[in-house]
């Protein structure tokens, strides 16, 4: 179910930027001359050493898809134990993962995931660790909790900072519990201290140092409009955020509660039972105060910056968990019924589907469901697909006689076992192969397109490996593709004010407008830039490439005949073209009857 809305996918997104500073640290000339890879903050350096030494071993490719596999397993692994741990059954797992992907396809506030754009990412890693180490807290295994935190620290800089918060008030809660202050200062407490705190301070003075050289002050106002309002609204901005994800994420809020507050109440209410509830409580009152003080009132950048909402993703997950355990374990409602539940809502979906397919579209109301499908066709066929399986699953383990609710140890017939045996490696085969080949997951997350990756490849085969390309500012996988110097990329945005700044001035000279005015989520305002750019006059991009030491200009258009002599390549589509910048910006119209070779301003070299 997590592969199938998650997907995988390899060099896509977010994972670019990652693999750009490892290839950087592996040969140092590669993108010697580009901006964003050698004068801003690069604060993955754990993953950046680990990706350049996979791919020196020429295994880059198959060790992060056996990765991001193990990451798929080991948050299901942790989240199984924590279901476990607070007294529910399989039955009860397996639900809480329906309500969970159910919910926005797994989404938390700010859009943020476990498996975020389907990648082995630093950000993945660091989520299941924390999550790993929350279940072992559960049960008092502080040693390892606090290593799995670590580790955590040392791969993400947002959950460096993380780690140490959340044991601070763990290890206080044990402490004012036990009603003992002493047990802070035991060995072993010290020991718990030390693997969550040292390596999270060393991604920390990395940042700190970075911070203090390189950042500058600039206006709070300024900076929420550069980097919330039009930067990063779906991730800092709650009033951007469409109200189906708000309900996605509140709805099991309540019954979470509810489910505290009745095992609060009982005769015996177990250790990791309250474990969780502190944990939970502690975790919404983080997102408020977030939601306070980074999205209503904006007090502090570096509050925006510790990124809180990435976080929402843990009180959704225990909300979801607690909801299953109210209703399996405490009000023990039976699977069947469950079951039959979720054969009607998928039927339900389906009977929709298909009517909104062959709908009369003179018809009010068929057009108006029919747009409503296929504007969220992805979504609801990820939903359908969870229904069925997550159906498909209850179907297989329930037994006959007794509800496995009632009994987590009862029996399943042989026959049973074979057909559910038989059914999930068969499933498990076809996703794996499916996700491998980028095939799953909601949505697509590339920000290029074949023709750009086309472009990437010349690049790669008849440019100096020092080149400087000005490329449409919304493309994002221009860099990766052609391991070529861009001018600026919109995806990919330094974190500090002063290169910030820098990254801003880049995008108002590249596209002629004052850039923080655009608002919008981030496939339109990537179309929004690149149509600037486009539109632009080309005296006034060469001038620009000049002003930024780029020798070529990728465009979508054709320049006219004035400017032909300067066109180094088309994409076989026809949809990109790429020009050599003159020598100097002072006059770029050129006759092409004076005009002998292109070789002569620009020699071509050897294949790097």
């Amino acid at each position: 179910m997590s592969l199938v809305l998650a997907g995988y996918s390899f060099g896509e997104s977010n994972h670019q930027v990652y693999l750009l500073d490892a290839f950087r640290i592996e040969d140092p000339r590669i993108l010697a001359s580009d901006w964003f890879t050698t004068s801003t903050l690069q604060y993955h350096v754990l993953f950046s050493w680990l990706t350049a030494t996979l791919n020196q071993l020429d295994i880059l490719r198959p060790a992060f898809f056996v990765g991001y596999l193990a990451i798929v397993v080991g948050l299901h692994v942790a989240w199984l134990g924590i279901a476990r741990k607070i007294g529910g059954s399989h039955a009860t797992y397996l639900l809480s993962v329906l309500f969970f992907h159910a919910s926005a396809g797994g989404f938390g506030l700010g859009m943020n995931q476990f498996l975020q754009d389907g990648s082995f990412l630093p950000s993945n890693i660091a989520a299941v660790l924390m999550l790993a180490s929350l279940n072992l807290w559960l049960s008092r295994r502080n040693t390892l909790a606090a290593a799995c935190a670590g580790i955590a620290g040392i791969f993400h800089l947002n959950y460096a900072l993380f780690a140490i918060l959340l044991f601070t008030v763990f290890v206080s809660l044990d402490a004012w519990r036990d009603r003992t202050l002493k047990s802070i200062l035991k060995p072993r407490a010290i020991l718990v201290a030390l693997l969550v705190c040292a390596p999270s301070l060393i991604n920390i003075a990395n940042a700190a140092v970075s911070k203090w050289q390189h950042s500058a002050v600039i206006p709070l106002e300024d900076f929420i409009n550069i980097y919330v309002r039009f930067r990063h609204p779906h991730h800092y901005d709650p009033s951007s955020w469409p109200g189906a994800l708000w309900i996605s994420y509140l709805w099991v809020i309540p019954p979470a509660i509810l489910a505290l507050v009745l095992e609060r109440r009982s005769t015996q209410p177990t250790d990791a039972f309250r474990r969780i509830g502190h944990a939970f409580v502690f975790l919404l009152l983080m997102l408020a105060g977030a939601i306070v003080f980074a999205g209503i009132f904006w007090i502090s950048e570096t509050i925006v910056q510790m990124s809180l909402y990435r976080f929402s993703i843990f009180p959704k997950l225990i909300a979801c968990t607690l909801t299953a355990w109210l209703l399996l374990d405490h009000f023990r409602r039976s699977t069947r019924l469950i079951t039959y539940i979720l054969i009607a809502v998928a039927s339900t979906l389906v009977a929709i589907y298909l009517l909104a397919s062959t709908a009369n579209p003179s018809t009010g109301i068929a057009e108006a469901v029919r747009t409503f499908v296929l504007t969220h066709q992805p979504t609801l066929l990820a939903l359908l697909g969870t229904l069925i399986i997550a159906g498909l699953f209850f179907i297989l383990t329930r037994s006959e006689s007794v509800p496995i609710t009632s009994n987590p140890s009862a029996t399943i017939s042989n026959s049973r076992k074979v057909l559910l045996t038989s059914t999930c490696i068969g499933l498990l085969l076809g996703v794996l192969t499916l996700a491998h080949q980028n095939k799953l997951g909601l949505s697509t997350v590339s920000d290029g397109s074949p023709a750009m990756q086309d472009v990437g490849q010349w690049a790669q085969d008849s440019t100096p490996i020092n080149a400087v390309f000005l490329i449409p500012p919304g493309d994002g996988s221009f860099r990766l593709a052609s391991l070529r110097s861009a001018v600026v990329s919109f995806k990919q945005v330094p974190q500090l004010n002063g290169e910030l700044v820098e990254w801003k001035r880049r995008l108002d000279d590249v596209t002629g407008i004052d850039v923080s005015t655009l608002r919008g989520h981030m496939p339109r305002t990537q179309r929004k830039l690149n149509q600037l750019y486009n539109a632009r006059d080309p005296q006034d991009l060469f001038n620009v490439a000049h002003r930024y030491h780029a020798t070529y200009l990728v465009i979508e258009r054709d320049l006219g005949p004035q400017y032909a002599p300067l066109l180094d390549f088309t994409s076989p589509d026809g949809s990109l073209r790429v020009y050599r910048a003159p020598a100097s910006a002072v006059n770029t119209t050129i006759d092409p009857s004076t005009h002998t070779s292109g070789s002569m301003l620009h020699p071509k070299p050897p294949a790097n």
